[in-house]
Formats: structure tokens, C-alpha cells, sequence
């Protein structure tokens, strides 16, 4: 796998002069071919002191073991001596069977000396045979190759062992293979244009984002100048209301006192009145008049018993409403607007999906080196070959690979694709579950997006709703609670790397001491299987101190540092997040209670 960052700037060609591609030395017989194409030479390797995980110049990586370099003409410096005892001399033959040198001399005495080394596999040094000895008779050089054994063999071997195999002339067949590599680099640089074309258009997607993110930004301004306008002509008409209120209220009041001053100088004069007729000695006259001054007596003291208890009880207010009305505004104006962008392509999920396809293909059956090629068992599909009814050779019909679930990350071909994110999920995976019937062939398909794909707005609504609510004392029964927590545990489980390490708990015989440390153990697939099932009597607020709960459970039991630990600390983090989103009203620190 390359990594662009690590790419060093050095112009880097390959088999540059069958040079290594570290010490720019000549390459030997017993060097090696990274999987980037590139030549080490023993000495690094030995250097190195491993065959996997070298890392080219160029910054690619090869894991695993190394292939064969295939021999090369040595030049004067790179003459090899006969490897006899006590000899000297320039090697002039090989042998095949133990992939030694000799001069001639010494390679008569090596086959008398090993009698079940052929002859034939004794060839000169350096080989000007371009095919190696046949590996059923090891008396002819390889010449075809049968398309059904996937074997390179010889004519006369073919002849006798393969007669109803259909094949391909070895020299025939490598005109072939560099015809098809001639048309894979012309696709390769189409690709290229593709590719540049693509980032051009990046490059460009980027400038307009810009051009977007100003005009945006114009628009926003030009909307909180207009709420400024508005809430500035509000506190205007406020203020007017007020100065209306006061003035009609001052009025009122003023009409009340000229009424109670009015009834005050009427007690008074009946005061008066019926203080000089009690004075009065003239019996006959007193009790002539008493009638009618008593009566007038009833009625004005009526003036005041009779009066509204309101003007005795309390004094008149100026009341300002704004609570309910001033918390309704700050809830439209949070959810006043909202930013998104079409939806992007995750190019380096794409890319790490791509590595682990490649990681399982065999490279050195591509390549494969002088030594080994005797076993050559990689099948090569030509689309032109007619193959005989009795063959039994692989299918050469296009191969899917298989895809992931975003959700448990097992490899699977049965799995359902967002049409918006590119993820793929297992029916029971996703949250919630996917109808059974919702094949990939349904027509409903072509419209279908998963949890964490779904508009926006529509999940705004739903926050807006349980804004309005006290969901501490709700059940999760309602569509909001339910839309929120679908996002959350879909969001929390496609951390595959982390999530994975709590989505069971841990095995009780396996790990004994895990339960004597956490007492209340649970799982995200607990939580889940809580969620699906049981709704209708699962507290909402319960539910997250449950997740969150898996969380610090998984703290309490690893120690800081590890890598568990340090999985479950992530995923909190992301779970808080979450919740100071799209449930700003509850406070973190209650989810942290038992």
C-alpha cells in the first residue's frame, strides 16, 4: 500500500539498470523484487534483516515474503567463481537441481558425484535459454503452456500427458501478455487523464465552495440584519405599547380618585348634615327628618362597602409577557437556517476498501522467478481461448467482490446499498432493521438511503420536537425519540474499530475478574436489542445513561493506555457530542449518574 505522505522526492525509475533501488548497487542472483517492481540486492535485505515490511523509496510497502530477481548476464565485475572446493575459475554452468555454479570441469565431476541430477538441468552460465528445463521429463525446455493444468511444459510432454488440453505457445503467449500490458497502459493513461480531469474538477469544486461560503455568508448577514430590523421595530412597538399602557392606566387611575374624592365630600357633608341634626333639641323635628337622613346614610356608606375589593385589596401592575414568547423566538431562531453540502464520495474509504481486495491477490504468482517457475500454478484467463467440454479450467465470467457491512464489518455479497453514502449493511444490522423483502433488484432501491444519510431537516424537525419536551420523562415511544437514538447507535456502530470491542459483553467463564469489577455489565447490542423490542416502556433518558454506560464500564475495566480503553473514551466522546447536538437541554453530567 502506498502512502502519499511518505513518498520521498527522489526521482525513482524502475529496474533502472538492474540497480538496487537502495544502494544503487548491481543486482545478483540471489536478489529480490519488492511488490512495487523495484530490485534489493542481498546486501540490503541482509541490512534490512527481514523480507516483509520494507519500505520502498518510491513509499510503498511490501509485507510477506519477497520474490526471486530473476538471473541476470553478468558483466566482468559480476563474474561468479566456480563454488567447488579449491577451484578458481570463472563459472561457466549451473545447476538447476541445487542452483549452484561450476566451471566445466567441475560441473562433469558435480553430475557424477549427484547421479539424480539430470544432466539436462546442468545449463551454461549465464543462461541463454530464455524457458528452463520441462518439469515432467526434464529432458526439453518449456515450450507451451496448458491453459487447464495451468503448467508449463514441454511439447513432447503435451503430446503424451495433455493431448485433449487446449494450449498456448510459451513465446506465442508472451507476445500476447505485453500486447495486453501495451493496452492495460494505454488504459492506464486514460485513467490518468480521468484522474487529472477528476482533480481539476476537485480543485474547482473547492473554488466555487468558496465563491458559495462568501455568498452564504452574505445571506446570513443580510438575515440577521433583517431579524435585527425586525426585533428593533418590535422594542419600538413595545415601548409604544408601554407609554400607551402607562398613559391609559394613569388615566384610570386619576378617574378613580376624582370618583373616590366624589364620594369622600358626600360622607362629609352627610357627616356634617347628621352631626347638626343630632344637635338639634327640637324632638318633633329630629324625629320628623330621621327617616330621610338615614336613608341618604345607607347610600353613602354603600359607596364604600360596596366598592370593588380590587381597589382595597391591591395596587394596579404593568406586566411584561415575555417568557413563553421570548423562549418560543430563541427556539425558531436556533433552528433558524441550516448549511449542507451535496453529498461526496469517500474516496479514501473507497481506497482501503480497494487495499484489502489487493491484499489477498498473490503477487509472486505474476512474477514468478527462474527457481520457482517449474511450478507455476496461476491460472491466465484469455477471453479468446476455446476450451475443450472436457476441461475443467476456472470461470472466466466478471467476479464481484465482496463488500462490507459498515455496520458489523463482516464481508458479505448479501448486503444493501445506500444510494447516497455508497455504505453497505446486512438487513440486521442496520437501525433500524431493513424489511426482508427490500431486495437489491426492488425498484425501491434506487431511492433508498440509510439512517445516517437521512435529510437533514427532517432530523432538525424531529430535535425541535424533543426541544419542546422534558424527555427526561418520556418513553421512547415517540417518532423523535426514536429518529434520534436510530442515529446515534448507527453513528457510534459504524466505528468499527472501536465499537467492535463493545458490542458484547465479555464472556463469563472466559473472564470472571471482568464481573467482579463491573457490576452492571451491558452491551450496545443489549441497547439495541432494548431499543427494538421493548420501546414502549424504555425511559429515554434511561436508554442514553445506558450507552453511556458501556462506555465507562469499558473505562473502569481497561487501564488507561490501553488500547480498549482508549476505544471506549473515543466513543464517548463521539456519544457526548451527539447529545450536546441534538439534545442540547440535557445536561452531560446526568447521563453520568447511575
Amino acid at each position: 500500500m502506498m502512502n502519499s505522505d511518505n513518498v520521498n522526492n527522489e526521482n525513482v525509475d524502475l529496474w533502472s539498470i538492474d540497480k538496487c533501488i537502495f544502494c544503487k548497487g548491481q543486482i545478483g542472483e540471489n536478489s529480490k523484487i519488492l511488490n512495487c517492481l523495484h530490485g534489493i540486492c542481498e546486501n540490503c535485505i541482509s541490512s534490512d534483516g527481514t523480507d516483509s515490511n520494507i519500505q520502498c523509496k518510491c513509499g510503498i510497502v511490501t509485507n510477506g515474503e519477497l520474490i526471486n530477481y530473476p538471473i541476470v548476464v553478468p558483466n566482468v565485475s559480476q563474474a561468479k567463481i566456480c563454488c567447488a572446493q579449491y577451484c578458481d575459475e570463472v563459472a561457466k554452468k549451473i545447476c538447476m537441481s541445487c542452483n549452484k555454479l561450476y566451471c566445466k570441469p567441475c560441473s562433469t565431476i558435480h553430475l557424477n558425484n549427484n547421479k539424480d541430477h539430470k544432466p539436462i538441468l546442468m545449463m551454461t552460465y549465464p543462461l541463454k535459454e530464455e524457458f528452463i528445463a520441462c518439469p515432467h521429463c526434464t529432458e526439453k525446455c518449456v515450450e507451451v503452456y496448458c491453459t487447464k493444468c495451468s503448467k508449463m511444459i514441454c511439447s513432447l510432454c503435451h503430446l503424451n500427458y495433455h493431448r485433449k488440453h487446449n494450449f498456448k505457445i510459451l513465446k506465442n503467449m508472451a507476445t500476447q501478455i505485453k500486447l495486453k500490458i501495451n493496452m492495460d497502459l494505454l488504459e492506464l493513461r486514460k485513467n490518468n487523464n480521468i484522474l487529472n480531469s477528476l482533480m481539476q474538477r476537485s480543485d474547482h469544486n473547492i473554488e466555487i465552495f468558496k465563491c458559495q461560503m462568501d455568498q452564504i455568508n452574505e445571506n446570513i448577514d443580510e438575515a440577521m440584519n433583517l431579524l435585527h430590523e425586525e426585533i428593533n421595530k418590535r422594542s419600538l412597538e413595545l415601548k409604544k405599547s408601554l407609554e400607551d399602557n402607562f398613559i391609559d392606566a394613569v388615566q384610570k387611575i386619576n378617574m378613580n380618585k376624582m370618583v373616590l374624592n366624589d364620594f369622600k365630600k358626600e360622607n362629609e357633608y352627610y357627616y356634617n348634615l347628621t352631626s347638626s341634626v343630632i344637635n338639634n333639641s327640637k324632638t318633633f323635628e329630629l324625629i320628623k327628618i330621621s327617616n330621610i337622613v338615614m336613608d341618604q346614610m345607607i347610600i353613602a356608606k354603600r359607596h364604600t362597602t360596596n366598592m370593588p375589593i380590587e381597589i382595597a385589596s391591591r395596587y394596579a401592575d404593568l406586566v411584561y409577557n415575555f417568557e413563553q414568547s421570548m423562549k418560543e423566538c430563541v427556539e425558531n431562531i436556533q433552528g433558524f437556517g441550516n448549511i449542507t453540502s451535496t453529498p461526496i464520495v469517500s474516496l479514501p474509504e473507497y481506497k482501503t476498501m480497494v487495499n484489502l481486495n489487493n491484499d489477498h491477490q498473490d503477487l509472486q504468482n505474476n512474477l514468478p522467478s527462474l527457481s520457482t517457475m517449474t511450478q507455476v500454478q496461476t491460472e491466465i484467463v484469455d477471453n479468446e481461448m476455446n476450451v475443450d467440454s472436457d476441461s475443467d479450467s476456472s470461470d472466466c465470467s466478471e467476479y464481484t467482490p465482496l463488500v462490507y457491512c459498515s455496520c458489523c464489518n463482516q464481508w458479505s455479497e448479501k448486503l444493501i446499498n445506500c444510494i447516497n453514502c455508497k455504505k453497505f449493511y446486512h438487513y440486521d444490522c442496520h437501525i433500524p432493521s431493513i424489511d426482508q423483502e427490500l431486495t437489491p433488484n426492488n425498484p425501491l432501491m434506487k431511492t433508498w438511503k440509510c439512517t445516517l444519510c437521512q435529510d437533514i431537516s427532517d432530523i432538525r424537525l424531529h430535535v425541535n420536537v424533543l426541544l419542546k419536551k422534558d424527555v427526561t420523562a418520556y418513553f421512547v415511544s415517540g417518532s423523535s425519540e426514536k429518529r434520534i437514538i436510530e442515529y446515534i447507535l448507527m453513528v457510534l456502530y459504524c466505528q468499527n474499530g472501536d465499537s467492535e470491542h463493545y458490542r458484547e459483553c465479555l464472556d463469563r467463564e472466559l473472564y470472571p475478574w471482568y464481573y467482579e469489577i463491573v457490576s452492571d455489565p451491558i452491551s450496545l447490542n443489549d441497547i439495541k436489542r432494548l431499543f427494538e423490542y421493548t420501546t414502549f416502556n424504555v425511559s429515554f433518558i434511561k436508554l442514553l445513561k445506558d450507552i453511556n454506560k458501556v462506555f465507562t464500564n469499558g473505562m473502569s475495566y481497561y487501564t488507561e493506555g490501553d488500547q480498549y480503553h482508549e476505544s471506549a473514551k473515543q466513543l464517548q466522546i463521539t456519544f457526548f457530542r451527539m447529545v450536546k447536538l441534538w439534545l442540547p437541554k440535557i445536561d452531560i453530567t446526568i447521563l453520568q449518574n447511575p
